[in-house]
């Protein structure tokens, strides 16, 4: 990539370069539904607009078709309510506005006009069939978005936004279709407030989507984590260990019950960290994940809960992620871990980052990072990737566009091994090389990340 196509994704307010000990959190996994604000939520805002970019469901499936130039897979998208001959009863519920990337760029190029309207579920559940996708105007397959044998429709799509709409718009689907009659009455529910609400009719009764929280988290002792299998799952499926929290609960007592219940290992309270969150819209949960170590590593399994529980060491884990393929029989070669669409997924190689290794040196932030603010909203990590990879090998980077975290638009980390990659690539902005405009550059130094000691 030329250097000067970054004048538009980075507007370098601030730069600097530091080794990280007490920035580690910063290098958290990306977690799969989270768009970083580029599909905004929230209602419509303007009462008057009509839908003009749907996304069709029909009984948890959704329409996919081939992306261009690729053998990912892209959500389709209609312009317009399709006219079907006898179908009634299509539901219309709005589920939010693109405001940079995959998504955008996406209803641009399905729409050809107008880019920028707001998403609006299309549910044809009430259909006896799933329409043809010629009968909506476009062409394309139903699917399922997961599979609980093997890697999902989630894994195969061109981007990780598309996921985050297409869950929304499956799981509002389930929603509007288990609260079709009143709870207080009887009486039967209809949408309002753009489907983001169901009403009484009878009585008036109103209903908004509710989701259950849940903790998942990965227990750790020494080198080793804990996994638990459920007996449905297909053979050598592990993951960590979940559940719902329960009535008046806090999630770290729910951390601490549900490893219990479920392995008998216990869990020292005081060593439970927040990791990330995620919708989990199959039905309707809202995970919160954390990694937890163990005060006593001993397994007792409950049978009414899991098939099997046991410690694995960080190898045959960092194996299985790398590999996430099942053996043609059905039988899995080694560890088979859950995909990249899972918050299990992401705490797993949050770990894997945080562990020692076998020299004991750490895993997690050790060597110089350089920091950029005043990322372009658009940018995406490849452009962050293609240009700073010029000045030594990245180990790590992290992109973040979110604008509640006080940057002014954004801003990305990138760890590189050395202080003298990391001075390279400070040099080249400062130097302007990489930008056509001057840069307004502030600089903090600190020493290189620390070793974790041995245990």
């Amino acid at each position: 990539m030329p250097r000067r196509a970054l004048q538009r994704p980075l507007g370098g307010l601030f730069l600097a370069f530091l080794g990280l000990s007490f920035f580690d959190e910063a290098f958290v996994a990306k977690v799969f539904f989270n768009t970083s604000g580029r599909l905004e939520r929230g209602s419509v805002s303007d009462s008057s607009e009509s839908p003009g970019c749907l996304v069709p469901v029909y009984r948890g499936l959704c329409l996919l078709r081939k992306a261009p130039s690729s053998e990912t897979l892209e959500p389709v998208l209609l312009p317009e309510l399709p006219e079907i001959p006898g179908f009634e009863g299509q539901l219309l519920a709005f589920l939010g506005r693109p405001s940079s990337g995959p998504l955008l760029e996406l209803q641009q190029r399905a729409l050809r006009k107008d880019a920028g309207k707001g998403f609006w579920l299309l549910d044809l559940s009430a259909s006896a069939e799933a329409p043809e996708g010629s009968l909506l105007g476009a062409e394309g397959e139903w699917s399922k978005l997961r599979s609980r044998s093997g890697p999902s429709v989630l894994d195969a799509l061109a981007a990780d936004d598309y996921a985050a709409l297409l869950s929304t718009a499956v799981g509002l689907s389930e929603w509007h279709r288990s609260v079709p009659f009143c709870a207080k009455c009887g009486g039967r529910t209809a949408p309002f407030r753009a489907g983001s609400n169901r009403r009484c009719e009878a009585c008036g009764a109103r209903y908004r989507p509710r989701l259950d929280p849940s903790v998942i988290v990965l227990v750790t002792h020494k080198k080793r984590c804990l996994l638990g299998r459920k007996a449905v799952w297909p053979p050598g499926r592990y993951s960590t260990l979940a559940g719902f929290v329960e009535f008046g609960e806090t999630l770290e007592e729910c951390v601490v019950r549900e490893v219990r219940e479920e392995s008998g290992v216990l869990v020292d309270p005081s060593s439970i960290r927040f990791v990330a969150s995620q919708p989990w819209l199959f039905p309707r949960s809202l995970m919160m994940g954390f990694i937890a170590e163990a005060s006593n590593p001993t397994v007792q399994v409950d049978a009414d809960e899991l098939e099997d529980v046991g410690w694995f060491d960080r190898a045959t884990l960092q194996g299985a992620l790398e590999s996430l393929e099942e053996a043609s029989d059905g039988t899995p070669a080694s560890l088979n871990v859950p995909s990249r669409a899972s918050l299990a997924n992401t705490l797993m190689r949050t770990w894997l980052r945080d562990v020692e290794d076998e020299t004991g040196a750490a895993r997690s932030i050790e060597g110089w990072v350089v920091i950029v603010s005043g990322v372009h909203e658009e940018a995406q990590e490849d452009d962050i990737f293609e240009a700073f990879s010029e000045y030594g090998d990245i180990k790590n980077l992290h992109l973040n566009l979110d604008r509640r975290t006080g940057f002014v638009k954004g801003y990305a980390f990138i760890e590189y091994e050395n202080k003298q990659e990391a001075d390279a690539a400070i040099k080249a902005m400062d130097g302007n090389t990489l930008l056509d405009h001057k840069l307004d550059v502030s600089w903090a130094f600190a020493k290189p990340g620390s070793k974790k000691k041995r245990r």
